[in-house]
């Protein structure tokens, strides 16, 4: 029992233990230039189909030979352009993009077929379960974003919302091979160190200017 219990923990933590601590990190990263190059590499990303005007291009799986009728193209489409218009991808598909480059995921929550996505803070999301093929089963999510801790209930144990993988719409950047897996890593985690040292340069040009100003009684002009 002491074994599967392990276990199960071991599949829900998987990834890197370090992954809220980071997100602070980049929400004191996006600022000043960090910030419009993240606008820059959404933005990018996120344009849309110019011929159909679609976030999403439909790719369709056919053999050589093989024709698509002409009333199935139009009925996809038409689909698609009518799903987007519900849940107003066209405002939203850029933010999606910044958020997924910026923290490495992005978490949406389907609570009916008939509602919009709801969606999910990366801070979250406590953890994802994982199945010994390395599928994902659940996804662990704090009932609100606003407590630093999680919840507590009567019985004493944590209270933490158990949402299916198939209710989760995860937008990631992760491969399956980094240590971050299941989640995602931020494209700002390799410049983290630079804009450490020039932020401590910038830091040290102060105190420096500060300790040196009071020295500087006297003034020479030339004349």
């Amino acid at each position: 029992a002491a074994f599967s219990t392990v276990s199960w923990f071991t599949n829900l933590m998987k990834g890197a233990t370090a992954r809220l601590q980071r997100y602070k990190q980049y929400d004191a990263m996006d600022q000043g230039d960090v910030s419009r190059a993240l606008d820059i590499i959404a933005e990018e990303i996120s344009n849309g189909d110019k011929r159909t005007g679609l976030p999403f291009i439909i790719d369709y799986q056919i053999e050589e030979n093989q024709e698509i009728p002409d009333t199935t193209v139009t009925t996809l489409r038409a689909s698609v352009r009518h799903w987007s218009k519900f849940h107003s991808l066209n405002k939203k598909i850029f933010n999606i993009a910044r958020i997924m480059v910026k923290y490495g995921d992005c978490f949406f929550r389907k609570t009916s077929d008939i509602k919009k996505w709801e969606y999910v803070d990366p801070t979250r999301v406590i953890g994802i379960e994982i199945d010994e093929e390395g599928n994902k089963v659940a996804y662990h999510i704090r009932p609100s974003s606003f407590r630093n801790t999680v919840g507590v209930n009567k019985g004493g144990s944590e209270s933490v919302e158990i949402t299916p993988a198939a209710a989760m719409i995860h937008f990631t950047l992760s491969d399956d091979t980094a240590d971050t897996a299941p989640f995602g890593l931020s494209i700002l985690q390799a410049a983290f160190k630079d804009h450490q040292k020039l932020s401590m340069l910038e830091d040290s040009s102060i105190i420096y200017r500060l300790v040196r100003a009071p020295e500087r009684r006297v003034f020479y002009i030339d004349v």
